[in-house]
């Protein structure tokens, strides 16, 4: 039996072997002690499951083959946070005992303690192990529906050029140029954070995300404006590899205190409750205002569907001007 970390990975994995057989599964905890214990209780189930003659296929195995597919994947993380909350529920329960009565069941208790659309996450995902299951690994034959909130999208949130201003003075340094990145860019957090020298061309005033670090698994180029790569050469030299730092190593993704920040500067400007990643609707709104073609923002934003601009179409109607006095009879 052994206790182990994976590779920016936040909780504990455990490998057991019973009988010639090898499990690994996430133990959904940070303590290293209640690791083990989970571990421990493994080892006796698995015995217990050998002892019986038992093969079947339960939720922890499902869980665990779904993170070890995901291994590498930008959302592991959330999928291991989401696994946990399942775990003391789900633990132990075979894929076909699974009943729309204990989702129903989960579901309210999530409620509970969460909004709809977090809700839709987390059964999102066990609807997709599930589906997994059943038609890919062939552990089962069919599946309960689970049902969704699908909530409405709230409108997009952002502020104004002036709004952004006071924003920006309340930050840190650290924090104030890659907002401002993000403000003229309309690049998310993640490949702001990842964003490496090496992708990079501030003659051709250009850069680019590689496939690992896009969302959409294809790669993105960003053309940087005169004022987007003058805040690049500001940061210029101050890290051999990222472009953006704080305390010498590149920008932290979970830190807490760091993040700190951005909320309390946040709340100075009179803006609580905005997020890094609202900046991007400022981006997109800004340039709907300022008439750039929907077809060109959708390139820009590195959009798969044009549904997603859509959302700023409104903030534009210059095009329909000409027809604004149109009721009157000619």
């Amino acid at each position: 039996m052994s206790i182990y970390k994976r590779p920016g990975s936040r909780y504990y994995q455990c490998k057991v072997t019973v009988g010639g057989e090898t499990v690994r599964r996430s133990t959904g905890t940070t303590s290293r002690s209640q690791a083990r214990a989970f571990a421990e209780r493994l080892r006796a189930e698995l015995w217990e499951l050998k002892r019986l003659g038992t093969t079947a296929y339960t939720w922890d195995l499902a869980a665990e083959k779904w993170l070890d597919e995901a291994e590498g994947k930008r959302s592991l993380h959330s999928d291991e946070s989401i696994i946990a909350w399942f775990q003391p529920h789900l633990t132990g329960m075979r894929l076909i005992d699974i009943t729309r009565e204990k989702i129903d069941e989960l579901r309210k208790l999530k409620r509970s303690e969460a909004s709809p659309s977090t809700v839709d996450r987390h059964f999102a995902l066990l609807r997709a192990i599930l589906r997994r299951a059943r038609d890919e690994w062939e552990w089962i034959g069919k599946i309960p529906a689970v049902p969704m909130y699908n909530p409405e999208k709230p409108e997009p949130k952002w502020i104004t050029r002036e709004k952004f201003e006071e924003l920006a003075a309340a930050l840190p340094s650290y924090l104030e140029r890659p907002a401002r990145f993000a403000v003229l860019t309309g690049l998310r957090r993640t490949p702001i954070i990842e964003l490496t020298w090496s992708h990079v061309d501030l003659e051709r005033q250009h850069a680019w995300i590689p496939v690992l670090r896009a969302k959409g698994k294809k790669a993105i180029g960003v053309p940087l404006s005169p004022e987007a790569v003058r805040v690049l050469r500001t940061v210029q030299g101050q890290h051999e590899e990222y472009v953006f730092t704080y305390e010498g190593g590149k920008l932290p993704a979970q830190n807490g205190y760091f993040w700190k920040q951005w909320r309390l500067a946040v709340k100075e400007a009179g803006l609580e409750g905005f997020r890094f990643h609202d900046l991007r609707h400022t981006w997109a709104s800004w340039h709907a205002q300022n008439g750039t073609p929907s077809f060109i923002l959708q390139q820009l934003g590195a959009w798969s569907d044009e549904r997603m601009v859509r959302r700023y179409a409104h903030l534009d109607t210059s095009h329909l001007a000409e027809w604004a006095d149109n009721t009157r009879k000619k």
